[in-house]
């Protein structure tokens, strides 16, 4: 009982220090957040991310990937500090680390991928759809894990990948299925 009571002590005071075992956490880890974070800062990504999503996400890729997996890749927290620091892990990592790289941006814990498809102006053809109505529509498209991985791919600059997101969100029979679960008139679309 009292090796118990030791041990969960111990990992109290442990938790009280901030030690969370996340790469994140660790000098190196903030180093490739930090990094990621001047990438959001010199790209156009501001446009679809605010800054507390950016340092979410950038917090959520390296504990994914982790420092070692970064390290093995040849991928420095340099190499990140600029424009397109996600297709260049898109490009570099692979196996695993890039499958763990991918579910950050599908995994909703930082944003919603519909408010990103809205705020990335995918919604243009609905502009005579009150917003609630386009936010289901796109909920609805966006729901499938296809759909998710195609948006994925397409922020890790993967090869098809936008034209993976251009034929989730245009198939005919999902739109005419989510138009009518959003309760839609087809007439009110351009």
């Amino acid at each position: 009982m009292r090796r118990v009571l030791a041990l969960a002590v111990v990992a109290l005071l442990l938790a009280a220090c901030g030690s969370s075992g996340k790469a994140s956490s660790t000098s190196e880890g903030k180093k490739y957040v930090d990094a990621l974070v001047k990438g959001y800062d010199a790209s156009n990504a501001k446009d679809v991310f605010t800054r507390p999503q950016a340092v979410c996400i950038s917090t959520h890729v390296v504990d994914a990937v982790g420092v070692d997996a970064l390290t093995k890749s040849g991928v420095s927290p340099a190499d990140l500090a600029g424009k397109g620091s996600f297709r260049l892990l898109g490009a570099k990592l692979s196996g695993a680390a890039s499958a763990r790289l991918g579910n950050v941006f599908v995994s909703d814990e930082c944003f919603q991928l519909v408010d990103v498809l809205l705020k990335s102006g995918a919604g243009g053809t609905f502009t005579r759809v009150p917003k609630a109505k386009v936010r289901c529509i796109f909920t609805t498209l966006a729901s499938p894990s296809a759909a998710r991985q195609a948006f994925a791919n397409s922020i890790l600059g993967r090869p098809g990948a936008d034209a993976a997101v251009k034929a989730s969100f245009s198939n005919a029979l999902k739109m005419v299925d989510a138009l009518s679960k959003c309760k839609v008139d087809p007439s009110l679309i351009r």
